[in-house]
């Protein structure tokens, strides 16, 4: 926080938005270290007021659900009377998170391995035109000869490796979608 914000605070809305973010009670300690250099102390009883209205806010299963589907980790903060209600939702929006980082890692798997294609296309190519048009000898236009072979070798390779990563990508994406069909959530 500014000297301006530390000077204008309003304990209980610091609180309450802090609350809502699912932010630990230890927040206002760092409050008191940032204001402290302008001669502010927060006050600690308004910020925890504010905060435990803003936890009813947080500890909900929607928000649970939105904080599993972000991948953020929960930090304990709901009280025992709302805590089952966040985790039902945050369990359901960690199986979201995972399936959906599961389709992201296959998906970059997929654009790397066609990046590589294109690149050992061209040279192939250019290889290729070399042997055909090149004054080389003729251990020279073996040499790339055998390093064409080997390029279409790898590259052979790498599309087999995108069609067993594009259908595990299908299972992904089918499996994303019958998460929203069980859970209903988007």
């Amino acid at each position: 926080m500014n000297k301006e914000e530390c000077l204008s605070a309003d304990w209980i809305m610091i609180g309450l938005k802090d609350g809502e973010q699912g932010r630990l009670l230890s927040q206002v300690g760092e409050y008191g270290k940032q204001c402290g250099e302008y001669g502010v102390t927060p006050d600690q009883e308004r910020y925890a007021s504010g905060r435990e209205e803003g936890l009813k806010v947080y500890c909900t299963e929607a928000s649970g659900f939105n904080q599993g589907k972000r991948g953020y980790e929960y930090k304990g903060v709901c009280s025992p009377e709302n805590r089952d209600e966040f985790m039902s939702g945050y369990k359901i929006g960690q199986k979201y998170y995972e399936t959906q980082s599961e389709i992201s890692t296959l998906e970059s798997q997929i654009s790397s391995n066609d990046s590589d294609i294109e690149r050992d296309a061209e040279r192939i190519q250019k290889l290729s035109l070399q042997v055909q048009q090149g004054s080389d000898s003729a251990q020279v236009k073996q040499d790339m000869m055998t390093k064409i072979l080997n390029l279409n070798s790898k590259n052979t390779q790498r599309e087999t490796e995108n069609i067993r990563l594009r259908e595990q990508l299908a299972v992904k994406k089918y499996q994303y979608q019958q998460l929203k069909v069980e859970y209903g959530y988007q």
